[in-house]
């Protein structure tokens, strides 16, 4: 942050200068704020919030004000958790277990800005980290905070809410088999739901 500010002292004008984090409770952006961050953008962050805050900070910034305070992800709805993640009703089609999985606004913005391509190359990427991640996880259950904080994150960014919100569940509890055996099943069942979408 000091070196940050010192670039910000030797130009001609203010920088604005942005924390980017999936730490967003009040508590965490107000240290960002103490720490000297001009905004704080909230994980999983979408590219129209992202826009959003260059167009607004490039704007402020010629007119000499500041841009808000923070920009976080408009929440993903999520459904309950059940054993594997789908919903049990027999009546359900693809399309309502998939929305139970995966954030589809979130996947298309992706697809949009990026491309399809990308998007299929950051899920090769999400499967061959997430898989170490998982195995890991089933052999050092006491490194379990760091591996599901980590794995919460990426499935975010994924758009894989129920994996994100099962992570965040299991975060700060004793990891137990059982849990493990849940956190692969919906993970398999995320990754399918994905790439079907990917492939429709």
């Amino acid at each position: 942050m000091k070196e940050l500010n010192g670039i910000s002292d030797r130009v001609s004008h203010q920088l604005d200068i942005a924390a980017f984090t999936a730490q967003i409770q009040a508590d965490d952006i107000a240290s960002y704020h103490a720490a000297g961050f001009d905004i704080v953008l909230g994980k999983p962050l979408n590219m129209q919030s992202l826009a959003a805050w260059i167009g607004v900070a490039k704007a402020d910034s010629s007119q000499g004000g500041r841009p808000p305070a923070s920009i976080l992800p408009e929440p993903a709805a999520s459904s309950p958790r059940s054993d594997s993640g789908l919903d049990e009703c027999s009546g359900s089609t693809n399309v309502d277990k998939a929305e139970s999985l995966i954030d589809l606004n979130l996947i298309q913005q992706d697809i949009d800005y990026l491309g399809l391509d990308a998007v299929i190359e950051m899920l090769e990427l999400y499967t061959e980290s997430s898989q170490k991640q998982i195995q890991a996880l089933g052999e050092y259950p006491r490194h379990a905070g760091t591996l599901l904080h980590a794995l919460k994150g990426s499935s975010a960014s994924m758009g894989l809410i129920a994996m994100a919100n099962l992570c965040k569940g299991l975060e700060g509890g004793a990891y137990q088999d059982g849990e493990h055996q849940e956190l692969l099943q919906l993970y398999r069942d995320s990754i399918t739901a994905l790439e079907r979408q990917l492939n429709a």
